[in-house]
């Protein structure tokens, strides 16, 4: 006898009769779809429409079964004999086996952990329908609601999300106080003529659907969304030309939203941030949820290291204005996704560094913000934006500043190097500051740089002693500009070329391939 598995379980095995199955496309005998033990009468003339009635069991209108089709059926009903005797029919029954307890003993513990209910002693009144509780029923959209919604999207070039809410109505808080018994089997000895008083909605629970309504649209109102006038389940918020669209079914939820579309610079060109004290405040954890995710991403996007350091500095009070800079660097990121840095095999080691700062950039507390970048040969290695612990009076304080951070790095990456048997000395260092420059090549403290922090001068020991040297270069040519201050997208395409930065789509890395093998 062949066997057969259902659902691929090796545990539940069905038997499967023998069969003979007859290759022809000529329907089976009357006789496959009677009733072995119903009598039947012997007609010795061909099968006719004259055939006795009686003797034919199932509806006549139903096509006549091939044996084939009548061997599926069997496993159907193997499959439903299985399933009902494992399945239990009642409560009672669930009660005698074991995994099932354990389930319903789950499903409790959840409830207590969302505080769905406390028990307390049992009430004196009984709760009569239309007096303890009114309205039980819950809006549902129409089909028609939802096609007209699809086409309206469809014609708006909106994209369509779709969401299923779980445990939906666990969400729903009650406006009557409702009381259930205890489960039987789950009492409580210690309380036994108690019941349980729900804080929310429960499944199955008339009041469930409404309450669960009532908590949803009371949040999309107060997000600034409005009820559609004819039908309660459509909720439209419109900002500007932006508009999106919310249809509810119960748990089931579309969305339809504009398309978005994709910018070509993490930041306005020469936009500034501030601490917005006006603004309205977000919920901070959401905020900094964003920030702590993009903050991965400038360990090989250099790209973005500016922008997402600037809105960084916001996260002890973020407002809507933040959180619409941050969106539009996802907005930047999603048309640039396939960036990366590219390391050429011909290029030398040979370290250099370049180092720029934007005088008083920060907003509200008037410091400067300074980048640097380091290279050996052409390969990227280290990047930075910070703002400077303290306010600088000038921009050559700033870039002197600056200079000297750049410093303590490549010392630091000189040192790193001698375990790999590769020393360095007179590293170049390019500044667009000649007054910054000229200060640290000074060993002279005059009275224009005796109140910088004397932690700064440790750059004028490392000239002085060849291990850096200062060059002069133009703003246009200063790799460290991206990092220091918002740019145009011209400027961020020929700098991001500069410092490495390719697309990895399939077809760009197959032709830088083959570029290095030129």
């Amino acid at each position: 006898m062949e066997v057969a598995y259902m659902g691929n379980d090796p545990l539940f095995v069905v038997p499967i009769p023998e069969v003979n199955y007859v290759q022809s496309t000529t329907p089976a005998s009357p006789q496959a779809i009677v009733q072995s033990n119903h009598p039947m009468q012997h007609h010795n003339s061909k099968w006719t429409k004259d055939h006795p009635l009686n003797n034919i069991i199932d509806q006549l209108s139903r096509p006549v079964s091939t044996q084939l089709q009548l061997h599926e059926q069997a496993l159907y009903c193997y499959y439903d004999a299985f399933l009902t005797s494992v399945k239990p029919k009642t409560y009672k029954e669930a009660l005698t086996q074991s995994c099932w307890i354990e389930a319903m003993q789950e499903e409790l513990n959840e409830f207590e952990r969302l505080v769905l209910w406390e028990l307390v002693p049992r009430p004196d009144q009984v709760m009569e329908e239309g007096i303890d509780f009114e309205e039980s029923f819950a809006p549902v959209s129409r089909l028609e609601a939802i096609w007209i919604f699809l086409a309206y999207a469809v014609h708006k070039n909106m994209v369509v999300y779709q969401m299923d809410v779980k445990t939906a109505f666990l969400n729903g808080n009650l406006q009557e106080d409702v009381y259930v018994s205890q489960p039987d089997g789950f009492v409580d000895p210690d309380n036994l003529n108690h019941v349980y008083k729900l804080r929310k909605a429960l499944y199955g629970l008339k009041q469930a659907p409404r309450a669960w309504y009532d908590m949803l649209s009371s949040f999309l109102l107060s997000q600034e969304f409005s009820k559609g006038s004819v039908d309660p389940t459509l909720f439209i918020r419109k900002n500007g030309n932006d508009l999106l669209l919310v249809q509810i079914y119960v748990d089931d939820i579309i969305f339809a939203a504009p398309t978005l579309e994709l910018l070509d610079t993490p930041m306005v060109e020469k936009s500034k941030l501030d601490e917005d004290k006006e603004g309205k405040a977000v919920d901070l954890s959401h905020y900094r949820g964003m920030i702590s995710t993009l903050l991965y991403l400038t360990a090989s996007r250099p790209d973005l290291q500016f922008a997402i350091c600037m809105c960084a500095r916001y996260q002890a009070r973020p407002t809507k204005k933040h959180v619409h800079k941050v969106k539009r660097i996802f907005r930047y990121l999603r048309g640039t996704i396939h960036r990366g840095l590219w390391y050429p095999k011909d290029s030398s080691i040979a370290l250099t560094a370049f180092a720029d700062a934007d005088h008083a950039g920060c907003q509200d507390t008037c410091r400067s913000t300074f980048g640097s970048v380091q290279f050996m040969g052409e390969r990227l290695i280290s990047w930075s934006s910070k703002r400077q612990k303290s306010a600088a009076i000038s921009s050559t304080k700033a870039e002197y500043i600056a200079l000297s951070g750049c410093c303590a790095q490549i010392l630091w990456m000189r040192s790193q190097l001698l375990d790999y048997g590769l020393a360095f000395n007179k590293i170049p260092m390019y500044c667009d500051n000649k007054s910054g420059i000229a200060l640290c090549c000074n060993n002279v403290q005059h009275s224009r740089s005796k109140h910088i922090d004397i932690r700064y001068h440790f750059i004028k020991e490392q000239v002085e002693n060849g291990v850096i040297e200062l060059y002069f270069i133009n703003t246009e040519y200063q790799l460290a500009d991206i990092f220091a201050k918002a740019l145009s997208r011209d400027i961020i395409e020929i700098l991001t070329n500069k410092l490495g930065m390719r697309s990895f789509t399939p077809e760009t890395l197959k032709k830088l391939m083959n570029e290095e093998d030129e």
